[in-house]
């Protein structure tokens, strides 16, 4: 694929379907992620594929769909905007630097933390679920990196992350609830991208 236009993408579809014996007056759907290039009414790929052939109907794809709905709910709550803010703060801090990176695997030697996903949001949970498992751990990692930096700048994030978020009652019921959340959100993410998903397992 060359271009990225719906037109191009779209014959590129036809051509390898055509290359394995796919006749399109056969076909009687077609799904995709949401983007323009895909979905566009009149110059996306669903619009060209259905000029050629009617009952090829258009559905979006679930797991897109699900992804979105979750990044729209996330960003309409300052207190979610907050939470996951906090999560890339902590992310920042440790990977700003290889000693900064060792005293967490110190402390943690079997789990690290991971940067969130801004595409899929059910990965999310990745990012979450040290903190959920190891916050004492973590907070302990702070407070040493906070103890040994000669930068002013980090020693004030990590005692602020320690001290205030990683003690804050909210923010430890923030985790907990987005823990459990993503990790529904991620299982039916996987159970909807399955080889053998069909429509009688996706109405249960």
């Amino acid at each position: 694929i060359y271009s990225s236009t719906g037109e191009n993408i779209s014959l590129t579809i036809l051509s390898e379907l055509d290359k394995i014996g796919l006749n399109i007056e056969d076909y009687r759907g077609q799904g995709y992620d949401n983007g323009a290039n895909m979905k566009g009414k009149y110059k996306g790929v669903q619009a060209k594929i259905l000029q050629k052939n009617p009952k090829t109907f258009f559905t979006p794809c679930a797991c897109h769909n699900l992804n979105l709905l979750l990044g729209d709910m996330a960003k309409c709550n300052s207190k979610a905007m907050t939470f996951f803010g906090i999560m890339n703060r902590i992310y920042t801090i440790f990977s700003g630097s290889p000693i900064k990176w060792s005293i967490l695997i110190k402390n943690i030697p079997n789990c690290t933390v991971k940067r969130l996903s801004e595409t899929r949001w059910e990965s999310r949970i990745e990012s979450v679920k040290p903190i959920r498992y190891h916050t004492a751990l973590i907070r302990d990692s702070f407070l040493k990196i906070a103890e040994t930096t000669n930068d002013s700048t980090i020693k004030s994030e990590a005692e602020s992350l320690a001290l205030n978020e990683l003690e804050n009652f909210e923010f430890i019921v923030s985790v907990v609830i987005w823990y459990d959340l993503l990790l529904s959100v991620n299982s039916v993410s996987k159970i909807l991208q399955s080889s053998d998903m069909n429509l009688d397992i996706t109405r249960i």
